[in-house]
């Protein structure tokens, strides 16, 4: 929609329980993603609307799309593991502020003029601290799902770029650690397939 001449997107949260703690959250959310610095949408308005539902509205991020869109279209290797090492980044830069997606998938992220965005701030948890290294870990692991399991060599470069962008050292005990975890998002996705 547009709202003051701006375009935006209205997020609306009808139940009749849970709305207001719905909007609390994604509220909360947007908030400190933007406190600590990340890439967001910046929010304008959030509270009871005409209808008497509640809505928060956002300011659209233009030309844009999401990165399992971009992900699904492309087809040369180097460009989707550009991709997916962008994600990396702004998933270890999230982690360094102490953000972790509870919901992480690649239609959460959004990818503008080579800027990677963060969405549904409402299924995110917040830290004091950066995230310990077992569960950034897990959640690389998850990341790395979405390539296809005899890629070794491009899981290895996510890894390494992770490190990286954490400061930390790629240790042979941190790629038997990435294993596991791999394996066991693996499972639990065909688990949930079938």
């Amino acid at each position: 929609a547009l709202w003051n001449e701006i375009p935006v997107i209205v997020k609306t949260f009808s139940h009749k329980i849970s709305a207001r703690r719905h909007l609390s959250r994604e509220i909360k959310g947007l908030t400190q993603l933007q406190k600590r610095g990340l890439n967001s949408a910046n929010p304008l308005f959030y509270g009871r609307v005409g209808d008497g539902r509640w809505a928060v509205v956002i300011q659209k991020i233009v030309n844009s799309a999401t990165v399992l869109k971009e992900f699904t279209e492309k087809t040369e290797k180097h460009k989707i593991l550009d991709l997916l090492m962008q994600v990396c980044r702004e998933l270890a830069k999230q982690h360094s502020k102490g953000v972790v997606q509870k919901d992480l998938h690649l239609g959460n992220f959004l990818q503008a003029e080579d800027q990677i965005y963060i969405l549904d701030p409402g299924q995110m948890q917040f830290f004091s601290q950066q995230v310990p290294k077992t569960k950034s870990l897990s959640q690389l692991a998850l990341l790395v799902c979405c390539l296809p399991a005899d890629d070794t060599t491009s899981a290895e470069a996510l890894y390494k770029e992770y490190f990286k962008t954490r400061g930390w050292r790629f240790q042979p005990t941190d790629k038997s650690l990435l294993s596991r975890q791999l394996l066991l998002h693996r499972e639990k996705g065909i688990r949930h397939g079938l």
